[in-house]
């Protein structure tokens, strides 16, 4: 915790403890990245991993602070970030964009077509492990953490079609109440039953009055 370590009475430095530790993944959610990313931070997690992992998700985060971790590990730290960022201007690498809307929408989606009682701890776990396995080898290799919010449909009903099936191992499954066709605690089905409450964003065109 970057807050303990400062307000402790004999602080210490986030350097320290990356050397001491072997820290090869930093996540930020409060600090200004340009204060807690140095080039000695940068180059003590290129010590302990080839490519370690930045989750950059301070309010504060800004693409030049991004370029510069890129061009300090030459392209070898892997980014993600709060920005709506493509790539970083000076490696070319991608810099995946971090949001809830990865995992949220298809956990609540995969709640209402199982019918589950409850919202289970493990339904967050297995969402993330379906994001993860949404990133190909090719866009690891390119520096992609994340999926493109470009597929974020097709991601959102993998992760409701994992969520929901959870629901059916955990035993707290129930009938759907928010359509006629049911489950029945079927794979086949329940993937039948996402296809047809999944919101879809059609709107009638507009006419010049």
């Amino acid at each position: 915790n970057l807050s303990t370590l400062e307000l402790s009475s004999n602080p210490i430095s986030i350097d320290d403890v990356i050397k001491k530790m072997g820290v090869s993944v930093v996540i930020n959610t409060l600090h200004d990245s340009a204060t807690i990313f140095t080039k000695n931070v940068i180059e003590s997690l290129l010590r302990n991993i080839e490519n370690p992992i930045i989750m950059d998700l301070s309010r504060f985060t800004n693409a030049e602070k991004i370029d510069t971790i890129t061009e300090w590990s030459s392209g070898k730290i892997l980014i993600t970030s709060s920005l709506p960022l493509t790539t970083s201007t000076k490696s070319g690498k991608v810099v995946s964009q971090y949001h809830n809307i990865f995992a949220f929408p298809g956990v609540g989606l995969g709640v209402l077509a199982s019918g589950a009682r409850e919202v289970l701890p493990e339904f967050f776990t297995i969402a993330a492990e379906v994001i993860s396995k949404q990133v190909s080898s090719a866009e690891m290799n390119d520096g992609a953490l994340l999926p493109s919010m470009l597929n974020i449909k097709d991601v959102t009903v993998k992760v409701a079609q994992a969520v929901a099936m959870a629901a059916v191992k955990n035993k707290i499954s129930r009938p759907c109440v928010y359509s006629d066709f049911q489950h029945l605690d079927d794979e086949v089905r329940i993937k039948k039953l996402l296809s047809r409450i999944q919101w879809e964003p059609e709107y009638l065109p507009l006419v010049a009055m």
